[in-house]
């Protein structure tokens, strides 16, 4: 439900950072599971990273494209005096797992093992 109270860009920002929190919670819940294949963690993983990006750059009005790069994310952020943490500038490496991986089978085996737990803490702390 919207508030009124808000300006359309903080509203906008609090809907992408709880979509992220969705993609986040979900992951949470499938770290243990081998049955959820690592496309899927990594899908939702990088879902969570883009969000919250996004709602960063929504709360600051920034105009971002349609896109699910990370990396052209980030750089936003930056060109725009946003401070990005030194350990959120290799989220790009999820990429791979929005768009190329998410329609194809990881190559066997792959060149980046999922690290289940490590992406997973890589993306609370770009959520928080």
């Amino acid at each position: 439900m919207p508030n009124d109270n808000l300006p359309p860009e903080i509203e906008l920002a609090l809907t992408s950072l709880k979509k992220a929190e969705q993609d986040l919670t979900a992951v949470g819940k499938w770290l243990r599971d081998l049955d959820i294949s690592d496309e899927i963690i990594g899908l939702h993983i990088q879902q969570s990273i883009e969000k919250s990006l996004k709602a960063i750059l929504l709360h600051r009005a920034i105009d971002y494209p349609h896109t699910h790069n990370l990396r052209l994310l980030i750089d936003l952020c930056q060109n725009n005096n946003i401070l990005v943490p030194s350990e959120f500038l290799e989220v790009d490496v999820f990429n791979h797992f929005a768009v190329q991986w998410r329609y194809d089978l990881l190559p066997s085996p792959y060149q980046f093992p999922l690290d289940r737990d490590a992406a997973y803490n890589l993306a609370d702390q770009v959520w928080k």
